[in-house]
This record gives structure tokens, sequence and C-alpha cells, in this order.
């Protein structure tokens, strides 16, 4: 048999391999799209807010945390009829005492530091170093209906002039209802204004509010009014819409 050739072996080294760079990892198509996508999602971010705050500017208003989106569904009772709440009853009349009196009238105490930035005139009436009293002008409101109200049920002359005029008289049962419609409307709206007082507690140092432009609705009426003089024996009363707007 014929004997194998001689080879060269070459020892192997260990230094070499030590020193030799190891090869690059390619980041993998899936990642890259990764690493695009959330820089995406970030520079929206970034966009958005920014937007946003320019869009929707904060205000100090913001500081006092009024419940301005606290929205709950209602139905006005319009129906003549249903008065529980309005005629003179003892019922009736713990309900009309007790709207603002359960809810402390809606008088405040606020931190000067909050209050400030508003342009809100300080009360006089003592309180908490550094704050200011303050009422929900939704309280006033409501207080002004609940005297017209007394007044109304309650007034001598009222039967002088009409002995029938009693709380079932129908005359007074239409003022009455009128009333809670009232009522039923300023809850809804709940005007959160905040008005401060003097030494008389009258709370009447109303600040300048955001009103809806009363001018305008009319005009809008008018720009769709219904013709109800051609359809139904109803007389227009009324003059010429003018400005019925200011305090």
């Amino acid at each position: 048999m014929p004997l194998p050739e001689e080879h060269e072996y070459t020892p192997i080294n260990l230094d070499e391999d030590r020193t030799r760079p190891l090869p690059k990892r390619r980041l993998s198509t899936w990642r890259i799209v990764l690493y695009v996508e959330l820089f995406h999602i970030l520079l929206f971010s970034i966009v958005y807010l920014l937007w946003h705050l320019q869009l929707y500017p904060r205000s100090p208003l913001d500081n006092l945390h009024l419940p301005l989106s606290a929205n709950i569904t209602r139905t006005f009772t319009v129906d003549k009829s249903d008065l529980h709440l309005v005629l003179d009853t003892d019922a009736a009349n713990y309900y009309w005492l007790n709207i603002t009196r359960d809810l402390r009238n809606g008088l405040v105490s606020l931190p000067n530091t909050l209050t400030n930035p508003l342009g809100l005139a300080p009360s006089t009436q003592k309180t908490a170093e550094g704050e200011s009293v303050y009422q929900l002008d939704v309280f006033h409101q409501l207080h002004c209906l609940q005297r017209i109200r007394s007044d109304i049920l309650a007034s001598p002359y009222l039967s002088i002039l009409n002995p029938n005029r009693t709380s079932s008289d129908p005359y007074t049962r239409h003022t009455l209802h009128c009333i809670d419609y009232l009522r039923q409307a300023v809850m809804c709206n709940s005007d959160v204004t905040l008005v401060s007082t003097g030494a008389d507690l009258e709370f009447d140092h109303s600040p300048p509010r955001q009103c809806r432009d009363f001018d305008a609705v009319g005009e809008w009426v008018l720009g769709r009014k219904w013709e109800y003089e051609k359809y139904t024996g109803m007389v227009n009363l009324g003059g010429k819409f003018g400005g019925r707007g200011g305090g």
C-alpha cells in the first residue's frame, strides 16, 4: 500500500482569534419599521400637544376646578297640572327653603392666589387668611325666584284685589308654573360665575361675564320665524324686535 503523503500542520494561533473583530449585526427590517413608527408617534404627540395648547390655552379659571363639564340630562316639567314643587304646601315650602340652604347658599372661600388672576374683587367678609368669600351666581338667582314665589303666595293685596286669587286660581297656577319653569332653567344652566360682596352680604359685585347675545338669538329666530298669523287664530301683540340685552 502506498504510504500517505505527509502534510504540514500549522498550529492554531489562539491570540489571533481573540483579536479578530466580530461581524457587524444588521438591523432586521421589522426593527427598522418599528423604530420609524415609534418616531412618528412621538412626533405626532408633540405636534398635537403644541397645537392643543395654542388652540385651548389654559385659563386661570381652570385652577378652580369648577364643574363646568359635569353635565346631566333633565326633562323640564311643563305640565301646569304638576305643580307639587311650587304650590303653597309644606313639602313645596320645605323644598324651596332648602334648594340653596342645604348647599350653604353657594358660598365658598377661595385662595386669593387663584381669584386675583381672574380680576375678581375680594370680599370684605372674614374668612381664612389669604382667602376671600364668593357666591356662585346660580344660588343668587334661585334665591330671587324663591322671593318672588313667596310674595305671590303671601302678598295680602292679591286677595284684596281678587278674593278668588288663591293658589287654586288658574291665573295664579299659571304664574307659579312660570316660576317653577324658571327654576328648572336656572338649575339646568347653573351659572357658576363667582360674585363677591361687601359688608352688606348682597353678593352684587358681579364681574363681566360671557353671555349669549340675545339680539343675535332674536335675529336667528326672525330669519326662521313661524308666521302663525297665517295658520292659526293667534294675533301678534308684540312690536318690532329690538335690543333686549343688557342687565
